[in-house]
C-alpha cells in the first residue's frame, strides 16, 4: 500500500502521538505511539541524592543525614511476585497462572510522573517497565502508604502490592522503584523516560514523602 515517515528530531519532551490511517474513509484504524527524548544523562548521584541498587551502609548514611535515596533494586534481589504486562484477555482470572495479579493502578496525578505520559491504567509504554520489574508485597507497610505504581492483586487474595513508592526513613527521604535499571538500558527508551521523570521529581521541592516506614520494612523485601 505504501510507506510514510515523520521526523521526530524536534521532539524534546515525552508525548503520546496517534497514527491514523484510512482508506476512502471506509476502512480506518489508529495506533497510539509514545515518543521519548534520548535522556542520555540519568541516575546521576549528587552530594544530596544517592542512586543505588542496594540498601547498603552508604544508603543508610545518606538517610541518616536527612538526604535523598533512590533505591532501584534488581528484580532478582527482591522478594515478591513476578511482574508482567497484562492485557484484557490473557489474565490469571481466565487462566489461573502465577503471579495471580490482574493489572496495575497508576497514580497518574503524582508528580513523579510529570515527565512520563500515562493514564491511571497501563498502556504499551508500560510494556518494557513492567516486564523488567518485581512486585513488592506491601501488606506489612503502613496502611497510609500508597505505592504510585500499584499492582492489582487477584480478588481472592487482595493484598497491597507495589513496584514504586516513597517514604520517610528517619530524617531521610526514600524512593523505591523495583525496576531493572541495568539490563540493556540504552535500548529501553520508556524505562529511561520514567527514570528521567523520577530524577526531576526527587531533585524538586515536591519530593516530600509523608508516610514514615521502619528500616525493617525495607529489609523485609530485599534479598541483598
Amino acid at each position: 500500500m505504501g510507506t510514510f515517515s515523520f521526523d521526530l528530531e524536534d521532539f524534546d519532551v515525552a508525548q503520546q502521538l496517534t497514527v491514523h490511517v484510512s482508506v476512502n474513509e471506509q476502512v480506518q484504524n489508529s495506533w497510539n505511539i509514545w515518543v521519548f527524548p534520548k535522556n542520555e544523562t540519568i541516575m546521576q548521584s549528587t552530594d544530596d541524592i544517592l542512586y543505588t541498587t542496594t540498601y547498603d551502609d552508604k544508603a543508610k548514611q545518606f538517610l541518616s543525614q536527612g538526604k535523598k535515596v533512590v533505591l532501584c533494586p534488581l528484580p532478582s534481589n527482591v522478594k515478591g511476585r513476578a511482574s508482567t504486562f497484562h492485557n484484557h484477555f490473557w489474565n490469571p482470572i481466565m487462566f489461573a497462572w502465577a503471579p495471580m495479579t490482574i493489572g496495575a493502578l497508576i497514580h497518574e496525578d503524582h508528580p513523579v510522573f510529570n515527565r512520563f505520559v500515562t493514564s491511571y491504567h497501563t498502556d504499551w509504554q508500560w510494556w518494557d517497565i513492567l516486564n523488567n520489574a518485581k512486585v513488592i508485597e506491601m501488606k506489612n507497610a503502613p496502611k497510609q502508604l500508597r505505592p504510585f505504581i500499584q499492582i492489582i492483586d487477584a480478588y481472592d487474595n487482595n493484598e497491597k502490592l507495589g513496584i514504586g513508592f516513597e517514604a520517610k526513613i528517619g530524617n531521610g527521604k526514600l524512593l523505591v522503584l523495583a525496576v531493572d535499571t541495568q539490563k540493556e538500558i540504552n535500548k529501553r527508551p520508556a524505562t529511561r523516560q520514567l527514570l528521567a521523570s523520577v530524577d526531576e521529581y526527587v531533585k524538586s521541592t515536591q519530593f516530600e514523602p509523608q508516610v514514615a516506614v521502619e528500616e525493617s520494612f525495607i529489609r523485609s523485601f530485599l534479598l541483598k
